[in-house]
């Protein structure tokens, strides 16, 4: 992956240029972000939201959401939407 590429280690505070003021307060997002971008991975990479949903459900509950809304897009771009 290069760096320009999007994937979960490059939501980061720090990646982007932010300082980390408080690790706690930043820790939230950086998780949504890092598993959205996971979820649209298991999505592009199952297709269909049969195969992809018992995936994403081995996800701790908490964030689980998150997985959800990135399986989404990676779905829709396998199936050419």
């Amino acid at each position: 992956m290069s760096n320009e590429e999007e994937g979960p280690n490059t939501v980061g505070s720090q990646v982007r240029g932010f300082p980390a003021r408080n690790p706690h307060a930043s820790a939230r997002p950086e998780i949504a972000g890092a598993t959205s971008i996971g979820g649209s991975g298991v999505g592009a990479e199952r297709g269909v939201s049969a195969e992809t949903a018992p995936r994403l459900f081995e996800i701790e509950s908490e964030r689980r959401r998150f997985a959800f809304e990135g399986a989404a897009p990676g779905e829709m771009i396998m199936a050419g939407g």
